[in-house]
């Protein structure tokens, strides 16, 4: 989802009563009335707050682990060229026909340890995402790298801060829709991901 359309349906949930101007004025127009330009102002620093918050939700990043530097058994990677990387949430080994939970090492910065390491077999690395901030005044065009489902809940928390001296009892509900969407959608994401069995833990090793 574009920030252009998350800044207008903030302004369409703070100005429900307004939406004929909302629904024909280009977002640019939008900037120069008085009455929209202040909160349009403000919401930069709350999307990215609730970014920040949106990030404990967002689907685990997937990527095959290749090029390791092998020493015996024991492989290690580096994977300082995942730009979005937040940290190991599990390390998989494959074959064509089975997969199981493998063991690693975390050492910090960039480096992962994989002990019982087998080059004929697949690393796949589940890891959590981080979203970087968007820069102050961004670019209505500019894509935010998440899902649109969780996109749209970030108008309603733009409304619960920026709204809260208006109207305190609306921005509540705003903020309570918000945190509310959020426990569902990551709970539906939760069961939905499969279970695996570990095959090794780093204390048999």
């Amino acid at each position: 989802m574009r920030v252009g359309t998350i800044r207008r349906e903030a302004l369409r949930l703070m100005f429900a009563s307004l939406g004929d101007m909302l629904e024909t004025a280009t977002l640019a127009e939008l900037y120069q009335n008085s009455q929209y330009a202040v909160y349009l102002a403000g919401m930069d620093a709350a999307i990215n707050r609730a970014l920040y918050r949106l990030q404990s939700v967002l689907p685990k990043g997937r990527v095959e682990l290749t090029s390791p530097a092998v020493t015996g058994s024991v492989a290690t990677f580096n994977l300082g060229n995942i730009s979005d990387f937040d940290g190991v949430s599990e390390l998989r080994e494959q074959t064509d026909t089975q997969y199981a939970a493998h063991a690693y090492r975390w050492e910090g910065g960039t480096t992962l340890v994989v002990p019982l390491y087998r080059p004929d077999r697949r690393y796949v690395l589940l890891y959590r995402r981080s979203v970087k901030p968007i820069e102050p005044m961004a670019d209505d065009d500019y894509t935010l790298p998440i899902p649109d489902a969780l996109a749209a809940l970030i108008p309603y928390y733009v409304k619960a801060e920026l709204y809260e001296e208006e109207d305190p009892t609306a921005a509540r509900a705003a903020l309570e829709y918000f945190d509310t969407s959020l426990s569902r959608y990551q709970y539906e994401g939760e069961s939905d991901q499969p279970q695996f069995v570990c095959k090794y833990s780093w204390e048999e090793l």
